[in-house]
């Protein structure tokens, strides 16, 4: 059995690490956590909780902090941990996933020393579990893709009912196929977007990490990340998101437009080329004088 903590806040946002040796603790103690925050994150204890195995269960325990641990928002002593389940070290705290499964690390991940690393780059290999969770504010809800696509609308007959005026009865299809999630725009209108890009018509595509689904230009927006976790963002998240990024690509712009910077042999030719001109300009002008009054 290994659990894998997807870090869903800062300061290791979207990252993994994957163990197998329990206790797994999480602090500000670097020689006595194996999650390990930054020492001036002070809202968290030094040892300020631990993930123990018992039999088959997985348990996450508050070892008596003064800020807490909080689970949907509530402040808790311990929990016996389901797959998916979302959890953060003091109220406002940084928030982790835990996904649990069961198979083993290869003997060449060394569990006592993980790393953050990023998730891989390239197509997403969904879990074989088949299954998605959708995160809509705070609460987790699990759907199997086995029997039938998923359908998000805010039309009760929807598996996925959400209400928001901006959507259309049924909006949005998520199905499973080939170990990939596809989805699909069922508005009719072309609306739906992934990471500014609008979905062809009749088509489906494929989710890769990351990603950031646009049901309408206006939201709600969602972003999918590895152990298929398909999480709703606020919209002031992704207006933030979307400033960053319009910011980049005007920086980025002028640095294109704009001449490359000079270099110091450049500048000094560039001085004196200007200075030999203006003592020529000026020893002119002086023999100009000279002779215009000596000729009147």
């Amino acid at each position: 059995m290994i659990v894998k903590i997807i870090h869903m806040s800062e300061p290791y946002d979207h990252k993994s690490q994957e163990f197998s040796n329990f206790p797994i603790r999480i602090g500000r103690l670097p020689d006595k956590c194996e999650i390990c925050y930054p020492p001036k994150m002070t809202h968290i204890s030094r040892v300020h909780a631990e993930i123990t195995k018992e039999g088959e269960q997985l348990k996450l325990t508050d070892l008596n902090t003064k800020n807490g641990t909080f689970f949907k928002g509530k402040k808790i002593p311990f929990r016996f941990i389901k797959t998916g389940d979302w959890f953060s070290f003091s109220e406002n705290g940084p928030i982790i996933s835990v996904l649990v499964e069961k198979r083993s690390l290869s003997p060449t991940q060394d569990a006592c020393k993980p790393q953050i690393n990023s998730f891989d780059e390239g197509t997403y290999i969904a879990d074989q579990n088949e299954e998605i969770n959708i995160v809509i504010d705070d609460k987790v809800f699990g759907y199997s893709t086995n029997t039938a696509p998923i359908t998000i609308g805010k039309n009760n007959s929807c598996s996925c009912h959400i209400e928001d005026q901006r959507l259309c009865d049924t909006h949005m299809q998520i199905k499973y196929e080939k170990k990939q999630f596809l989805i699909k725009d069922l508005t009719g209108a072309n609306i739906i977007k992934i990471n500014n890009l609008r979905l062809n018509e009749d088509c489906e595509q494929a989710l890769d990490l990351d990603d950031v689904i646009a049901l309408t230009p206006e939201g709600p927006f969602f972003q999918f990340h590895a152990g298929n976790l398909l999480i709703k963002k606020t919209d002031s998240e992704q207006q933030r998101s979307n400033i960053e990024q319009q910011n980049n690509q005007e920086n980025i712009s002028m640095l294109i437009s704009s001449p490359f910077p000079e270099d110091n042999y450049q500048k000094t030719i560039k001085y004196e080329l200007i200075k030999t001109i203006s003592i020529i300009s000026a020893f002119g002008l002086t023999i100009f004088l000279i002779i215009y009054f000596y000729g009147t």
